[in-house]
């Protein structure tokens, strides 16, 4: 069982990661161009709910697929034979991947 021998990342390692994945998500919502049909709508009403019925359920869906993923790299990380490792290792690199390249 592998239950955290050693952390993955180290503080200045996540901090790094976090700076360059925020920085490109700032970059591509600040250089996409405005729509005409997005400066012609009108604001939405103070009592709109931030978050969609749609957008709670991307929301959950996703929680529910990290989570399963993190659970089964914690506990079932440490595979005991080499050919198993390599094919679990290959497994969840696929898992990891795009959904896109899933079919």
């Amino acid at each position: 069982m592998c239950v955290m021998q050693d952390t993955p990342l180290k503080a200045i390692q996540m901090l790094w990661v976090n700076l360059i994945m925020d920085t490109l998500a700032s970059l591509a919502l600040a250089t996409e161009p405005p729509t005409e049909e997005l400066l012609n709508r009108r604001p939405y009403g103070r009592n709109m709910a931030l978050i969609s019925r749609t957008m709670f359920k991307n929301i959950f869906g996703h929680f529910i697929y990290q989570l399963t993923v993190v659970l089964a790299l914690l506990f079932a990380g440490n595979v005991p034979h080499a050919d198993s490792s390599a094919i679990f290792v290959q497994n969840v690199q696929w898992l990891l991947s795009s959904p896109d390249s899933w079919a």
